[in-house]
C-alpha cells in the first residue's frame, strides 16, 4: 500500500480502507477509514483526490462499524457521508439501516 509512503495522505488510508471492504475485513477496513479521516488537511497537490475528501472515507467507517456491530459510529459516520453528499440515494438508505439498528 502507499500508506507506508505517504502516511499523511488521506488518499492512501482510504484506499487501504476501501481495500479492506472489498475483502469483507470490517475490522481492518473501520481502521483504516478511521485514520483517514484523522488527517483533515487537504493537500494542495495535483495528486489530490477528491473522493478521499468527501463521503467516501465516512461511508467505509459507517458500512464497517454497522458490520462489527457498532451501531451508533455507523449512524455518526453514515449520517456525515450523506451530509456531504445528500443526493446519494445509497447512502440515505443505510442510514435509515444504522437508525433502524442504533
Amino acid at each position: 500500500f502507499p500508506v507506508t509512503i505517504a502516511p499523511h495522505r488521506r488518499e492512501a488510508a482510504v484506499e487501504a480502507a476501501q481495500w479492506y471492504h472489498d475483502l469483507g475485513e470490517w475490522d481492518l477496513c473501520f481502521m483504516w477509514a478511521r485514520r483517514a479521516l484523522q488527517i483533515g488537511q487537504v493537500p494542495m497537490s495535483y495528486l489530490t483526490e477528491s473522493a478521499a475528501y468527501g463521503a467516501l472515507p465516512h461511508d467505509l467507517a459507517a458500512v464497517s462499524a454497522f458490520r462489527l456491530g457498532y451501531f451508533q459510529e455507523a449512524r455518526k459516520h453514515g449520517m456525515d457521508a450523506l451530509r456531504l453528499d445528500p443526493y446519494d440515494q445509497r447512502l440515505a438508505g443505510n442510514v435509515a439501516w444504522y437508525e433502524e439498528a442504533a
